[in-house]
């Protein structure tokens, strides 16, 4: 019996190997068919080279198939669109329910949290991040900036800014996302279960949630702790007269308008996930922010003087009246981003359609490089060089926040949040000026850590 099973395992082994060589050398590409990557690994696909360099990944296919080509991954295809003008316009112009950004997310993060929880809804988010609770949310924001640098940082020493600001961003993005209670009562213990979910929240995590690993069973255990944190606001918000409104409310309010009833997990799940995007992308632009303005000094002195411009709107210079006026500050964060963000943007296809002559199914996954997009010489002149007045021509896209039909909800509060932090810095502190800029971490899947994090000397300044 054992031989004859090694022999049928063999048998399997020799049939599944000339399978792989017949499809990978001996089958022709139909012409109908968007170009398609092979692989000698059914099923699995491309999961390695994607994950290990997704950037590299994408450039060698877009310069041997076009821009428009597919590769399998865990079963499923996926298509990659380009920065041609047809694929561009097709990934940021097409309408929300032929191609969608949120069920694009849905395929990321319902893996996580599990695909029947995480039901993302637009306007639900819209009615919470409104103009007066990022008002609201920013005017109480700088004493916790303030607090912590005050703690922190003291009058000199060294930063690794890129860590620091990450500690920043989450303080200011708890108080204006998840309310009052995190930021005041709960804050310690919400940072370190967040924490958990998002240093396991890896390329296994997010493509096999359900393995009982080790990390799996943390991500599990901290869940289960901020639903019973969030459980616990939301029953004593109820036993409230007149609950103040901020964004937990407003998320409360908007699911009982919706949906007739409140669901715990659904409200926790929902303040995560916007947590995520503000942490995956605000803290590390505002360091990347910090370092651009440092090393270009003629840029920082334009940015000085647009602050001075429009320091009579408000006796605090860190208002939302005032920051919300920085242009051209907003075109800096811009520019910052184009130069470093390398990262792949993702939709999903919710009706059958057309691209080019290829014709794509429902459920397809789409997605592009806005590392390609970013360094498009076709769209950007000087395509290398840090030049923010190029966003003062409207014609010229923002890639960065979205774009078109799929514009960032979070994309407001993000600059406030960045022109706050620097703000304070470069008021508060003399900063050392980076001898280079690093390099960015095109191998991350985040497509937008640097290689090496650089420590910066600072010194608080005598007024």
């Amino acid at each position: 019996t054992g031989i004859l099973m090694a022999y049928i395992y063999l048998l399997t082994l020799t049939l599944c190997a000339l399978l792989a060589i017949y499809y990978k050398f001996c089958t022709r590409h139909n012409p109908s068919q968007i170009p398609h990557v092979r692989t000698w690994i059914p099923y699995i696909g491309h999961l390695k080279s994607f994950l290990l360099n997704p950037y590299e990944f994408i450039d060698k296919n877009f310069k041997k198939h076009g821009h428009i080509f597919s590769f399998g991954l865990l079963g499923k295809t996926v298509v990659v669109v380009g920065p041609s003008e047809d694929t561009r316009d097709f990934f940021f112009k097409s309408e929300e329910h032929i191609i969608s950004l949120v069920a694009g997310y849905k395929a990321l993060f319902g893996r996580v949290f599990g695909p029947d929880r995480f039901i993302p809804r637009a306007h639900i988010f819209a009615e919470v991040l409104t103009t007066k609770l990022l008002q609201e949310g920013i005017d109480q924001s700088s004493k916790d900036v303030e607090y912590f640098f005050n703690k922190s940082w003291g009058s000199e020493g060294r930063s690794d800014i890129f860590k620091d600001l990450y500690a920043t961003t989450f303080k200011v993005s708890a108080r204006i996302l998840a309310g009052k209670e995190i930021a005041e009562h709960y804050f310690d213990n919400f940072v370190a279960a967040f924490k958990t979910l998002d240093s396991d929240f890896s390329a296994i995590s997010l493509l096999f949630p359900f393995i009982p690993t080790a990390s799996a069973k943390r991500r599990n255990a901290a869940n289960e702790k901020l639903y019973k944190m969030f459980g616990d606001i939301i029953k004593e918000r109820q036993k409230m007269k007149d609950p103040p409104l901020d964004a937990i409310q407003r998320m409360i309010n908007a699911h009982l308008k919706y949906d007739g009833f409140l669901d715990v997990k659904q409200i926790t799940i929902s303040v995560l996930i916007i947590l995520f995007a503000a942490q995956t992308n605000t803290a590390v632009l505002t360091s990347w922010t910090l370092l651009y303005l440092l090393y270009y000094p003629e840029v920082l002195k334009k940015v000085k003087e647009e602050r001075e411009a429009v320091a009579k709107i408000s006796s605090d210079p860190y208002s939302y009246k005032i920051l919300s006026q920085l242009k051209y500050f907003s075109n800096c964060i811009y520019e910052a981003m184009r130069l470093c963000m390398f990262a792949p943007g993702w939709r999903a296809v919710v009706q059958p359609v057309k691209i080019r002559n290829y014709h794509l199914p429902k459920d397809t996954l789409i997605i592009t490089s806005y590392g390609h997009l970013n360094m498009n010489p076709k769209v950007y002149d000087d395509v290398q060089s840090y030049k923010p007045e190029r966003f003062f021509n409207e014609t010229v896209p923002v890639y960065v926040f979205g774009s078109g039909k799929h514009p960032c909800v979070g994309q407001k509060m993000a600059l406030l949040e960045i022109k706050l932090i620097v703000s304070y810095i470069l008021d508060h502190y003399d900063m050392e000026v980076p001898t280079e800029l690093p390099q960015v971490d095109i191998t991350n899947i985040h497509g937008v850590w640097p290689k090496v994090k650089p420590l910066l000397r600072y010194r608080r300044k005598e007024v």
